[in-house]
């Protein structure tokens, strides 16, 4: 058995000791790895509440900072609005004050017009008498009074009183009621042209003719102011149209009754002729009607023992006639607007418009009148000259059911008739138009009703409601 030696035995025990030495640092270490993980975890925590905290602190001075710019910047927007409102405000009141003003100058303008207003009617009235019930406008007719009292006491009523019956002709025997007129509708002796101007502002988009007469030292000028209908509804015309020679005849201060009894009809008659040829040019550029004023003129002729001056029976208003209702007609069918929108029943208005003024027109002027109407009528069919396509048909008449409707046979049979009632003087188209109404008159081949489609007759009637040329 083997010997242990003091010094082995110390060995050992310092070996010992050093074994619990070792074992007791063995434990320790743990200890302070967990104590020192947990400072570091409690050091990142603080750091992290640091840093939250500091995150939060920015975050809410941020949203703070962002209130406070939209507080501010709706406070700037109500104060722009307020502004804008304010400045609205005040603008309006500014419009308010003006509109406010204008209606009160237009009611003391209107006042004052009513005041000085020449006709007996109010102008509402005026307005409301003018409109029939099928929608036709009718065309007032005004007789201006003049400044010389002795005309105005002794030749004017009878005038006014003339006017009235001649107009009465037309809506009693050829039933023509789109013409009014009132005998002694003035208020006063208004005359002149602001009176004319009076009348024109409140009844300026509807016919009016009004016929002056003005009585000067050595003559009588007879002028008339028509508006609502030609160029421009709202376009007047002023025209002076005839000259009376005169003087003031007094026998010891008292009128010569038989010289102003003549001045008086001979001053009818002419006005007559005014009011007849406006009215003819109304109603043919209006509503295609032909003209009325030679039957009425004829009915006088028939009548003459009861006028003294029958309008027809005055050499210089006959030439007139002629001269103005071929003036009428090459104005009116010259006019491209006009043409453009009656253009399938033009034709037709040219043969009426002849026929109505045939009595009191030369042979030369029917024959260029009718000569207008053939030509339209050849226009919708061919682009060929008039003589070429009547002969065409005349050669071979199997064209004339192609070209040839039952309404154009009526037509042609008038136009024949009417050229025949021209001298037997030569011309062209009226011997084609006459060897044509012979081939039609033993026409056996059946002709068609029409040659229009059915809707033409409403788009020309749509495009009819505005024409407006210049007479």
């Amino acid at each position: 058995m083997p010997v242990i030696t003091a010094a082995t035995a110390a060995t050992l025990n310092t070996a010992a000791k050093a074994g619990k030495v070792s074992q007791s640092v063995m434990s320790v270490v743990p200890a302070l790895a967990i104590s020192a993980t947990q400072v570091y975890v409690a050091k990142k925590n603080r750091q992290l509440q640091e840093k939250l905290a500091s995150e939060q602190q920015e975050f809410t001075l941020s949203m703070e900072k962002n209130r406070q710019d939209f507080q501010l910047e709706m406070h700037m927007r109500n104060a722009e609005l307020q502004e804008s409102l304010v400045l609205r405000n005040h603008m309006l009141r500014l419009e308010e004050v003006k509109y406010n003003f204008q209606i009160f100058c237009e009611q003391a303008e209107y006042r004052a017009l009513i005041e000085k207003w020449p006709l007996v009617n109010p102008p509402q009235v005026v307005r409301a008498a003018q409109m029939l019930q099928d929608n036709t406008i009718m065309l007032r007719v005004l007789f201006s009074h003049t400044a010389d009292p002795l005309f105005n006491n002794i030749v004017f009523p009878t005038v006014e009183q003339g006017i009235r019956d001649f107009i009465d002709i037309y809506a009693n025997d050829f039933d023509s009621q789109n013409v009014i007129f009132y005998h002694e509708a003035y208020k006063s002796n208004f005359h002149g042209g602001a009176m004319e101007e009076n009348i024109k502002f409140m009844l300026n988009e509807i016919p009016v003719l009004i016929v002056d007469a003005n009585i000067l030292p050595r003559e009588i000028r007879v002028s008339f102011t028509i508006w609502g209908f030609g160029a421009s509804s709202l376009k007047s015309k002023h025209q002076s149209v005839f000259s009376i020679p005169y003087e003031r005849k007094l026998l010891n201060g008292v009128p010569d009754a038989d010289y102003y009894d003549n001045i008086t009809f001979k001053l009818l008659a002419y006005i007559k002729f005014i009011i007849g040829y406006s009215y003819d040019a109304y109603n043919l550029i209006q509503y295609d009607k032909a003209p009325l004023f030679p039957a009425v003129a004829q009915r006088e002729l028939e009548f003459k023992e009861n006028y003294q001056y029958p309008v027809m029976g005055i050499p210089e208003l006959a030439d007139a006639f002629r001269a103005t209702y071929c003036e009428m007609a090459k104005t009116v069918w010259n006019s491209e607007k006009l043409c453009d929108t009656k253009r399938y029943t033009t034709h037709k208005t040219q043969l009426e418009f002849t026929k109505s003024v045939l009595l009191h027109m030369s042979d030369d002027e029917t024959l260029a009148l009718l000569d207008e109407s053939l030509t339209a009528w050849v226009s919708l069919r061919s682009k060929d000259s008039v003589d070429k396509f009547l002969q065409s048909m005349i050669d071979d008449s199997g064209l004339i059911v192609k070209y040839f409707s039952s309404d154009d046979k009526d037509y042609w049979g008038e136009l024949s008739s009417t050229y025949l009632a021209t001298s037997k003087k030569q011309h062209c188209y009226k011997n084609l138009v006459l060897k044509l109404q012979n081939i039609l008159d033993t026409y056996a081949d059946d002709i068609p009703q029409t040659m229009i489609r059915p809707n033409t007759h409403t788009v020309l009637d749509r495009k009819s409601e505005h024409r407006y040329i210049e007479l």
